[in-house]
């Protein structure tokens, strides 16, 4: 059996989900996407809590909003769909990398496509993100 973890291609993220378009947000509810942003939840473990310089909430669980790039959208096509068919971003800190799921709208066809990403892309994505307010001060020591 191969390792599935294995299998997945790794995304170089800063290329195609920089910083300046990501942003965090309390809530989908409270703080709604604007019309060419799409959902995305990240699960974050203790460890990888630990290295960011903000306070993180104590599950681990992030929400924000990811906006297209021409180099993802292009991504998007090559992988037979498009970025406006993505439903949700799913980031899973898998310890030494993260696993992203990307899941498409039923007009798509449903379905998902998984790749895996640095630590390291991850960590420079929330440290230069646009983050909510209680994000933004240093965390206590």
């Amino acid at each position: 059996m191969t390792n599935q973890r294995a299998d997945r291609p790794m995304l170089p993220l800063a290329q195609y989900i920089p910083a300046t378009h990501f942003r965090t947000v309390e809530s989908f509810e409270l703080m709604p996407g604007g019309i060419t942003e799409v959902k995305a939840e990240l699960e974050l473990k203790n460890a990888f809590m630990d290295r960011l310089s903000f306070a993180m909430p104590w599950d681990g669980k992030l929400y924000g909003y990811v906006r297209p790039t021409p180099d993802f959208e292009a991504f998007c096509i090559n992988n037979g769909f498009r970025f406006q068919q993505v439903r949700t971003f799913y980031f899973a800190d898998w310890d030494t990398r993260f696993l992203l799921t990307i899941e498409l709208s039923d007009e798509a066809g449903g379905g998902e496509h998984a790749y895996t990403v640095s630590q390291e892309d991850m960590a420079a994505l929330l440290e230069h993100c646009i983050r909510i307010e209680s994000q933004q001060e240093p965390k206590q020591k």
